[in-house]
Formats: structure tokens, sequence, C-alpha cells
């Protein structure tokens, strides 16, 4: 029971088995009730647990789950949701730890640790490592809560000491915060700043100061509560910080001034509230995807390649901000056709259609991967009837296919 399942699908990308990330929109979503008409969009009539595997499908999601249920094994449901979807859970009190090993064996690709108020950012490293020794909880695999009250003066250089210390020793850009053997206390932390005093400039200030823990990979670092009204400039910023955003999301299109509700006094209650300002803007999912990449074509196209959940590629495709908003929305294979000038919905015509299992941004945020289950009778990206853009597949997936 001391080993620990690895983390969903949806996270198994990398040559060591950990999750690739790429900084931009991290979606919060309070579980606790069902999800808002606003946070569906266009997809209101799906269950709650797909607009989540939706909404996820870019990257890493927080999902905040009443302190009951944490209690507890994860149901069926809650298994489906993290085994299709990045998922960092919580929040879990550091008394209780305990309970995270349950979720994180169902596939939740992180546990949110929520320290008391009263605990001293200076002791939270310790205390952390000592926590995870004795539950045997990978720290890779932990994420802290950190509430300041304070941006600014001493407190913001207490601040940046504590997360120093939680952070990986050193980090060369090469996801040491991800990696057994070099990771520090935490994985990362989510940074709750909608409570804090400062002010704008302070906050300023401390991402910048910050940002060298983040853009080395010692330190997974994301920030919440900025309470931005115009959030897309700032989250394209932070994402060049190395930095990412927690912020309430939809899937989309959002009526003018959107905004995050508070949660129903009727919730059961969590083990830590929810870090959002009420009354936050409302982010569009694809959006955010689409702001954090760079094209260098004067027509803006994202170059995009097209591969299945193996990793074979299927093909070269272009994107928009639209035909990504488009996408994550049907949570189906959505491009843009550049003969047409218009949105190409794989499969609407040829009945290839294809299900989109996640999209994300490369190192260097100038090209998009997308990943899919490719449908069809044969299943086939190309328009010549062929698998892939290259003829036929070979080895083990031409046998699949010939025996499908």
């Amino acid at each position: 029971w001391l080993t620990l399942a690895p983390a969903s699908s949806f996270a198994g990308e990398a040559a060591d088995g950990h999750a690739p990330f790429s900084m931009g929109l991290f979606p919060v979503l309070d579980l606790r009730e069902p999800l808002a008409q606003t946070i569906k969009g266009e997809a209101a009539s799906e269950p709650d647990v797909e607009i989540v595997r939706r909404l996820g499908l870019a990257g890493h999601i927080f999902v905040w789950i009443s302190a009951q249920e944490l209690a507890d094994p994860p149901t069926a449901e809650r298994v489906k949701m993290l085994r299709e979807t990045s998922c960092a859970v919580g929040p879990f009190t550091l008394e209780n730890a305990n309970q995270a090993r349950e979720w994180l064996n169902a596939g939740a690709r992180y546990a949110l640790l929520a320290p008391a108020p009263s605990d001293v950012l200076s002791t939270l490293a310790s205390s952390v490592k000592k926590i995870a020794a004795e539950e045997a909880l990978p720290p890779e695999r932990l994420l802290l809560l950190v509430q300041p009250t304070s941006t600014s003066g001493a407190a913001g250089d207490e601040l940046v000491s504590a997360l120093g210390s939680l952070a990986a020793k050193s980090g060369a850009g090469c996801r040491e915060c991800e990696r057994p053997r070099t990771v520090g206390a935490v994985g990362g932390v989510l940074l709750a700043l909608g409570g804090a005093k400062g002010g704008a400039a302070a906050e300023t200030a401390l991402l910048k100061r910050l940002s060298p823990l983040a853009t080395s990979d010692r330190l997974l670092i994301v920030v919440s509560g900025l309470g931005l009204s115009a959030p897309l400039p700032r989250l394209s910023e932070l994402h060049y910080q190395g930095i990412g955003f927690a912020a309430p999301a939809s899937l989309g299109p959002l009526p003018p001034n959107a905004v995050s509700l508070a949660p129903s006094p009727n919730s059961p209650p969590a083990n830590a509230p929810v870090p959002l300002q009420p009354g936050s803007a409302l982010v569009d999912a694809g959006h955010a995807l689409a702001s954090i990449i760079r094209s260098d074509r004067p027509d803006g196209l994202m170059a995009t390649i097209v591969e299945e959940d193996g990793g074979s590629a299927l093909g070269l495709v272009f994107s928009t901000a639209d035909s990504i908003c488009a996408a994550l929305r049907s949570g189906r294979g959505v491009y843009w056709s550049r003969s047409r000038r218009s949105l190409w919905r794989k499969g609407d015509t040829s009945g290839s259609w294809q299900r989109l299992v996640r999209v994300a941004a490369d190192c260097d945020s100038d090209a998009v991967r997308f990943t899919v289950m490719q449908h069809g009778q044969p299943p086939s990206f190309c328009h010549r009837g062929t698998l892939t853009c290259w003829g036929f597949p070979r080895g083990l997936r031409a046998l699949q296919v010939r025996c499908c």
C-alpha cells in the first residue's frame, strides 16, 4: 500500500514518466457544488466530469473538494476524472496528509496540501518533508497552498526565503521539480495573493523575484487572486516568467463582463477557502492557451502537430485562437483550413473524427501539439484514407488497425 500508482495517463508523457507542463492558465474548479452554466459555456448539456476533462485538456487544473469527501476514497466518478484529467486535488490539511494517498493512487497528478494559518512560513519546508517521509508521499506530486498576509517589505523577503527552502536545491531548467531524485520539499506551490497586503507594485516585484525559481524548474509556481479585469495580457506575461496563473475558467464563449461566483453558503466546508476573489473575471480556456503561443507567420497561424496518444505523428496542420477554442469546447480535433479559410472540424464530412485527449504548447511556445484518438472506418487522418499523412502505420500499430 506504500507504492503509489503512476499519475493519470494525461501526465505520463516524459521519458521518466513525469508530466510535461507549460505555464499558462491553471483552471480552478470548485466541485463542492454543480458547475455553473457560465463555466460550461457551449457544452452546457455535458456532465460535469466531461466539462472538467475539457477544461483540463490544455494542462493541469485545481479541483476543490470538500473535507468530508477527501476523507474517503474517491468515488468511481472521481476516479474517472482523475484518470482523464491532470488534477491537483485538495486541499488536504497537513495533519491529514495521509488522506492524499488514496487520491494519488487513484490517478491524481498532485495533492494540494494546506498549512494551518498559524503555521510559520520559515518552518514549512521541514514540516512538509517530515510529513511526506512519514506518510510515504512522493514530494514531486505534492503542491503547497501558501497564503501570505503581505507581499511587501520584510514579509515579502520572508516569503521569497520560504519558497526557496521548499524548492529543489538547484535547477538547470530540466524539470528538477518533477524528478524524484532532485525535487525539493514539494513539487510546487499555489501562491494565493488575494488577501495579501502590499498592492499591485509589490505583487509585481515579488513575482519578478520568484521568476528565477520557476524558470530554472526548481519549483512549480502558480499564483492566484490577482483580481485582474483583463487577465489574458497578464497571463502571457506570467508565462514568460515561468509562472502559472490559477483563475476561474470557462469553456466559453463568455458573455461580456462574466465573473466568478462566490461559493454557495450551503456548500460543504473545505479544508481551506477557494483562493479566488469573488467577482474575478472568468477566463476563456481556449483564448488563454492561444495567448501564450507565438507565431512568426504573417497570417498568425500556429503550426500544429497532430499525434495519437501513443506518440505517433499523424500530420501537420494549423490552428488559430478560434480553432483552439472550438476544439476545447467540443472535445474534438478542430483546426484551421487554409484552403477554405474557415474552421475545419475533422470528421464532419469524412466521418474520421477525433476525440481530443490533450493540447500543449511546446517548450518555447511557438508550436502546438494536439493529441487525439483517431476514429473512422478505417481510422484515417489523411485525405488519402491512410492513418497518417506519411502513409500506413507500421509495427504494432499496423497490426492493431488491421485487427480492428
